[in-house]
């Protein structure tokens, strides 16, 4: 049979275009794709190197501000403890009341002050435009608050 006779000289021809094409496409993607590749995952690696970077930053600031906040209201609360701790057996419980909540509303003050401070820092416009329940109320005081919360 004579197509079978032309078989080889057929698949030798197909098998060098076929390297030839492949030759082209892997030297074409080697010289013009990858280089383009390689530039866009280095620009993310550092991108995503400074991000994390300004991440961290952002933790550690917010994690020092919320200690000196915490050590300012322990100090509130210690004090207040200090003086219920040493009422005499009978005592004057007007004195005691009015003290307690004067320490209270300082609590409330420096919550208020600290939330008007660090909010503009962390949160953008819009983010402070919506703020939910007690934050929002923190946040737009413009005088101290005078506040109880009971719970049953």
């Amino acid at each position: 049979m004579p197509q079978i006779s032309q078989l080889a000289l057929v698949a030798y021809s197909q098998f060098f275009w076929l390297l030839l094409v492949l030759a082209l496409i892997y030297f074409g993607v080697g010289h013009f794709m990858v280089p383009k590749i390689q530039s866009t995952v280095e620009a993310r690696d550092q991108r995503i190197t400074g991000d994390l970077a300004a991440a961290q930053a952002a933790r550690t600031a917010a994690d020092e501000t919320e200690a000196a906040y915490r050590a300012r209201i322990d100090a509130t609360w210690r004090d207040l403890g200090r003086y219920l701790e040493a009422l005499p057996e009978v005592y004057d419980f007007g004195e005691v009341s009015r003290r307690t909540d004067e320490v209270i509303d300082s609590a409330w003050e420096l919550t208020r002050l600290d939330v008007r401070e660090q909010y503009p820092k962390i949160l953008a416009a819009e983010q402070l435009a919506i703020l939910p329940g007690w934050s929002n109320r923190l946040y737009q005081a413009d005088r101290p608050l005078h506040v109880r919360l009971f719970v049953q």
